[in-house]
């Protein structure tokens, strides 16, 4: 008996003991299985987090090859999964409860899918270009409406803005003609002043935004010389049934409303959407009717049909976009009763049809034919402020209408398959643009760009990609040489990236800068039919370092940029407040740009950016004037209360500009820098169905900075001052969405 003690003594004391075998309750865990919403399939090495309502129990877990993770919690938990190319999902748990946590796919810097310039959709990541995603979530918590008000804080990016002709935008020191913008591949048209006005490309039903900074000239042509901006509208073929409001007010007086809605049935998918936008002006002081920034209304819908499988899909929609301005003049003495009031009504449609079809799984075809349509109409009226009755002006220059159309077809031809050491792409593009209208040389006139492009994608190693590329185009009225690229993608290690590239570039005068005659209160700018096309040269070099681990994730990027341009088309003052475009034998830029995003699992998320451009021009060829630009954006969750905090910075520095005067000789002058600083808090409610957000924007309040321009510039009433927003506003914005998936 002895000799069983010293065995039966532990045994006893785990029975005794609160936490023995036998005396303790074994706890049973809470168990998650994460899987993709759109696939089903399980996402292993998603990050989870356990944390009780009080905030005293916190748990870390990573799921494994099944999606599946758990963890014993002592009471009720929210529970927060996150993982990269995929929104952060918020639910809650009880100890021993068995979930399963559906992620949904979003746009992210690395694993968002991308199509712009791809043989084939892919990840941001594995594209050859360096892709820039602006995602879904990244544009709901900005509360941006349009373009403009979504690219104003990112690097790199300099925004312009003008009272009536609206939003523009700078890439790489380029802007205007040799930005290109494309709504789901289609080419925007509609250029005023050779820009086109961002204000009036809505983001209400936008995916995610595609942006290549760089030439892409081979690949799409004129007015890609400086980059791309591709916005990618919603294609939701998942869901049964899907339904979506918003609702924006902000305090300068915005009001927007637009909503959407569709369902799937089979093979066929329909979705509609439309809304309406007002602003009501506004001037700093408020001292006359005629607003600084001008008051408009606009009115926008579309509708998409779908139909289709996996190897062969099709897709027919129209657009359409209806704008509203009114330019309120100043009261005419000496009563001070009569002033001249322009309306100026701005009208787009696209009508577009998609055909894709995959016959293997290397190869893939598509064809894309559609035609733009654009016009602008002024009307000015005589307005007798004492009796309300005006009249339409007698003066023939008060009243007219400009139209322009363009059809667009394109069709590739892509093999692709990424265990093979060569695949390729091949393709037409033919461009055919109209314009009429008395302010036209002529009344009418037309140009079209026929091109063939092909490239070759070779991979001598897995770690190694290199991608020449040629385009053969005829141009019905300037000769067009032949543009080529070649782009390299060197992996050395699973965290590093380098791309390179190298290419010309050509571009042909528009339509407007060869025959239109702009004329309105604050413009007056006419074509030049003697302009010379532009020819460039262009390089560009990234460096990517991006890494991720349990609880972070690391990306940061080094990028370098040089362009040579011969014959760049610009504004110059032929006499007093007359401008046209001229040619500039040389231009050149020259830059880099510094770019950092870290986010800590699942609260957290910091960026920051810096980025340098330098400009000489024919005036200057032995120096470059550079000019810095710096933003930075802070995004904080709040798990248990499902409250995220966000503010965006940016600082745009001292830009200078090219200036000819009335007697022929160039000059500099330059616009002051400035800073932008916004913050807004959401809530989401409901399982996330409604979203409520509220915020400020220009917290610095600023308004117009200081241009010397020697003269007053294109602007009649340019002054020596830039606008660069309306002040410090409040903002508001609810957003609601509801989907069944199949």
């Amino acid at each position: 008996m002895k000799l069983f003690v010293p065995f039966l003594l532990p045994v006893l004391v785990l029975m005794l003991y609160p936490g023995g075998l036998v005396a303790q309750k074994v706890a049973s865990p809470a168990v998650v299985k994460v899987v993709d919403a759109t696939t089903g399939s399980p996402v292993a090495f998603a990050h989870v987090c356990f944390e009780n309502e009080q905030g005293t129990f916190k748990q870390y877990v990573v799921t494994g090859l099944q999606g599946e993770a758990s963890c014993v919690i002592p009471s009720r938990c929210v529970v927060a999964v996150s993982f990269v190319g995929y929104s952060t999902l918020y639910d809650t748990i009880n100890s021993r409860q068995s979930k399963v946590l559906k992620l949904e796919p979003i746009a992210t810097a690395m694993d968002e899918v991308v199509v712009t310039a791809q043989f084939t959709p892919q990840r941001a990541d594995k594209s050859i270009y360096a892709v820039r995603v602006i995602s879904s979530k990244q544009i709901e918590a900005k509360a941006a409406s349009n373009l403009g008000d979504l690219l104003r804080g990112e690097a790199g990016i300099r925004t312009t803005n003008d009272g009536v002709l609206g939003s523009s935008i700078s890439v790489q020191g380029l802007s205007g003609e040799n930005v290109k913008f494309l709504i789901d591949g289609i080419p925007v048209i509609g250029r005023m002043n050779g820009n086109i006005d961002l204000g009036q490309l809505n983001l209400g039903q936008a995916d995610h935004v595609e942006i290549i900074e760089g030439p892409m000239s081979v690949v799409y042509g004129s007015n890609a010389l400086a980059g791309v901006v591709n916005i990618i509208t919603r294609q939701n073929q998942t869901d049964k049934y899907w339904a979506s409001a918003n609702a924006y007010a902000e305090s300068v007086g915005v009001f927007n409303a637009d909503g959407g809605a569709g369902f799937s049935s089979g093979k066929h998918t329909l979705q509609v959407s439309g809304g309406r936008n007002f602003f009501g002006g506004y001037s700093d002081p408020d001292t006359s009717r005629a607003d600084q920034w001008k008051p408009k209304r606009q009115v926008f819908a579309d509708g998409s049909w779908f139909w289709g499988g996996h190897s062969f899909k099709t897709r027919t929609s129209v657009q359409f976009f209806d704008e509203k301005l009114l330019n309120r003049g100043n009261l005419i003495a000496p009563y001070y009763e009569n002033a001249f009031d322009s309306e100026f009504l701005t009208r787009r449609w696209v009508v577009r049809n998609d055909i894709s079809w995959q016959p293997t799984s290397d190869h893939s075809f598509s064809l894309l034919s559609a035609w733009s349509g654009f016009d602008r109409r002024k009307t000015t009226w005589y307005n007798d402020l004492t009796t309300l009755h005006k009249v339409l002006s007698s003066n023939a220059d008060d009243q007219d209408t400009t139209v322009f159309g363009m059809w667009n077809f394109r069709g590739t031809w892509s093999r692709k398959n990424d265990r093979h050491w060569l695949n390729w792409q091949t393709g037409f593009d033919l461009n055919i643009e109209d314009g009429s209208g008395k302010r036209i040389d002529g009344h009418e006139q037309s140009i079209g760009d026929y091109a063939a492009f092909a490239s070759l994608l070779f991979t001598p190693h897995p770690v190694l990609e290199l991608q020449p590329g040629l385009r053969l185009a005829y141009n019905s009225r300037y000769n067009s040489p032949p543009v080529y690229s070649v782009n390299l993608k060197w992996m050395p290690a699973d965290l590093i990236a380098v791309r390179a590239s190298a290419a010309t570039g050509f571009r042909a005068p528009s339509l407007k800068e060869l025959y239109l005659y702009f004329v309105d209160v604050n413009h007056n700018i006419r074509g030049n039919s003697t302009l010379d096309a532009e020819t460039s040269t262009h390089f560009n070099l990234s460096f990517q370092y991006s890494k991720e681990k349990s609880r972070y994730a690391l990306s940061t990027s080094v990028s370098a940029f040089y362009n040579d341009i011969h014959n760049i088309i610009t504004l110059a003052e032929q006499e007093k407040q007359l401008f046209t475009y001229v040619n500039v034998d040389k231009f050149r830029t020259v830059g880099g740009k510094l770019q950092t995003t870290v986010r800590f699992f699942p609260r957290l998320s910091l960026s920051g950016a810096i980025g340098v451009t330098g400009r000489s021009n024919s005036l200057s060829l032995q120096h470059y004037t550079f000019t810095t630009d710096v933003s930075g954006e802070v995004t904080y969750h709040w798990l248990r209360s499902n409250v995220q905090l966000t503010t965006w910075y940016k600082y745009t520095g001292r830009l200078p500009q090219l200036q000819i005067d009335a007697n022929g000789n160039l000059y500099e002058s330059f616009v002051d820098g400035y800073h932008l600083l916004d913050g807004s808090v959401s809530k989401g409610l409901f399982n996330n169905r409604l979203s409520v957000a509220v915020g400020v924007k220009n917290l610095f309040n600023v308004r117009v900075v200081d241009a010397d321009r020697g003269t007053s510039g294109v602007h009649s009433g340019g002054g020596n001052g830039q606008l660069i927003a309306w002040g410090r506003t409040w903002f508001v914005k609810c957003s609601f969405k509801i989907s069944q998936k199949n």
